[in-house]
């Protein structure tokens, strides 16, 4: 137990005395930062402490993608066919591409409703 200071000495919160000299280390390495705390009871720390760094945020082009069109980062939304885009210009050349590809598919379903000729 700590002994209580003398009558009219107060106790300083740096005084070597009453608070025990911790050394504390920090290591840098690759895979992130690590502070080690000198500590009695390892286990202690074990749930206040983490020991390995958060993992990173994800990266603008992992969050929204790439664009098909322009290369950039899709940020954008088109809200007739639920694709992203990263420019108007690949707006634009997406409503083409869909409706090229939608009067592909009329031009097929036309032509498989119509009735065959029969060659004589």
């Amino acid at each position: 137990a700590a002994a209580a200071p003398p009558a009219g000495k107060r106790r300083r919160r740096g005084d070597p005395q009453t608070a025990p000299q911790l050394a504390l280390t920090l290591l840098v390495r690759r895979g992130g930062v690590a502070l080690r705390v000198p500590c009695a009871e390892a286990a202690a720390l074990a749930g206040v402490v983490p020991l390995t760094a958060p993992a990173p945020p994800p990266t603008a082009a992992e969050k929204y993608g790439v664009c098909r069109f322009s290369g950039l980062i899709a940020r954008y939304r088109d809200p007739a066919t639920g694709e992203r885009f990263g420019s108007v210009d690949a707006l634009r050349q997406l409503r083409a591409a869909k409706a090229a590809e939608a009067e592909a598919a009329a031009k097929a379903a036309a032509a498989a409703s119509a009735p065959a000729e029969v060659a004589a």
